[in-house]
């Protein structure tokens, strides 16, 4: 099962004291959220939860768990902050078959230009007058 889904879950049963109030919370089945919890208490290796028919409450481990969970989601939530920093710059190679009147003609300079405005490319540039399978 996914962690970062069952801490999620984890999270919502805590906030919510309730498995069925977190399984609509979360729009999931009361089953899935009961598998969720009980991988998370496999993992932890300890009950998380007293639990009563009427009443959940954190054990002493499941606080500790909790606060681990919620460290988990934030650097699980900035993942792609680090991929937003990266775009706008094209990153590897661009592979180019044409024929060599064509690379002659037109490619040469406009590979050049596409180098200079994107620095961290490659070009395999094959040239013939058959076709190739990039």
């Amino acid at each position: 099962m996914d962690r970062i889904t069952a801490a999620r879950v984890f999270i919502t049963i805590a906030e919510r004291t309730s498995l069925t109030s977190a399984a609509e919370a979360l729009d999931m089945s009361r089953a899935m959220v009961t598998r969720y919890l009980a991988e998370m208490e496999h993992w932890a290796g300890t009950r998380l939860f007293h639990r009563s028919t009427r009443r959940i409450s954190l054990t002493a481990a499941g606080e500790e768990t909790l606060a681990r969970c919620h460290d988990m989601l934030t650097l699980a939530e900035q993942v792609p902050i680090v991929g937003e920093e990266l775009d706008g710059r094209l990153r590897g190679n661009l592979r180019v078959a044409c024929a060599p009147s064509l690379a002659k003609a037109t490619l040469t300079r406009a590979m050049a230009a596409f180098l200079d405005l994107h620095p961290q490319t490659g070009i395999n540039l094959q040239v013939a007058y058959k076709t190739i399978n990039l």
